[in-house]
């Protein structure tokens, strides 16, 4: 459990240090030399954040602009993180995963999607995760690979109650209740297959893709599980697949 505060510190520090204060020298301090960046818009290396760094230097300070409420989870070499910033005049929802190697952050993949007024004012970020609980995040984890592997990526919604409770919450990003919505915003996507899976306690984030809208896109889905390991609250975040991108990695 140590390294995993260690490594939620460091990311902690990534966005205290770097995308907060804009300092340059905390690049070379907690990214690695091969650092791999999956944003579509910005370059990979320290080189590409750097630039993005100056970028954001440049735009206009809003001294009202209240700090994200950042939710975060760990496990193994991952950390993921979940908020809502308002930024260069626009509300954006924010997923993003980090991969940490030897103490430094070696990849970055992320999804930004933005939302309207109602949906900034409903949406909370996702909790952080119960720490020091493995048995509670093996079962949680289990709970999800049965709803991807039953439901999700076959499109099969029946026996959903061995899944929700029956006041599900979901954050999509508009905030909806009730397992008929859950069903009927689920249906307008699909997923195509799972990447990455992290989990904490009774908190766990998905990273998969899929197609929305014809569209394929890059999808994160973040659940809040009680102790019956039914679903209590899920929280989306999805972004369109460019077909140019500022690297060559993809966003997967």
């Amino acid at each position: 459990m140590e390294q995993l505060h260690i490594n939620k510190s460091i990311v902690q520090q990534f966005y205290t240090d770097i995308i907060g204060q804009q300092n340059a020298h905390a690049v070379d301090r907690l990214l690695t030399d091969s650092y791999i960046q999956h944003n579509p818009m910005v370059k990979t290396g320290k080189a590409g954040l750097l630039e993005t760094l100056e970028v954001l230097k440049s735009l206009p300070k809003d001294a009202n602009q209240p700090t994200p409420e950042l939710g975060m989870i760990a496990e193994g070499d991952l950390v993921f993180t979940h908020f809502k910033v308002a930024f260069a005049g626009q509300q954006k929802l924010v997923a993003e995963m980090f991969r940490l190697e030897n103490g430094l952050i070696a990849e970055h993949w992320d999804a930004i999607q933005a939302i309207d007024d109602y949906a900034w004012e409903q949406v909370v970020s996702m909790p952080n995760g119960q720490q020091g609980a493995q048995p509670l995040t093996d079962v949680s984890y289990r709970k999800i690979q049965q709803l991807y592997n039953e439901v999700l990526l076959p499109q099969q919604y029946k026996n959903l109650e061995r899944f929700l409770v029956a006041q599900v919450t979901l954050h999509a990003p508009d905030v909806t209740q009730g397992v008929d919505h859950w069903v009927a915003r689920h249906r307008k996507y699909q997923v195509d297959k799972v990447h990455r899976v992290i989990t904490e306690g009774n908190m766990v984030a998905v990273q998969s893709s899929g197609v929305v809208d014809d569209k394929a896109h890059v999808i994160y889905a973040m659940y809040c599980l009680n102790k019956e390991a039914n679903i209590t609250k899920q929280w989306l975040t999805m972004q369109a697949i460019p077909m140019q991108m500022a690297h060559n990695n993809g966003m997967i």
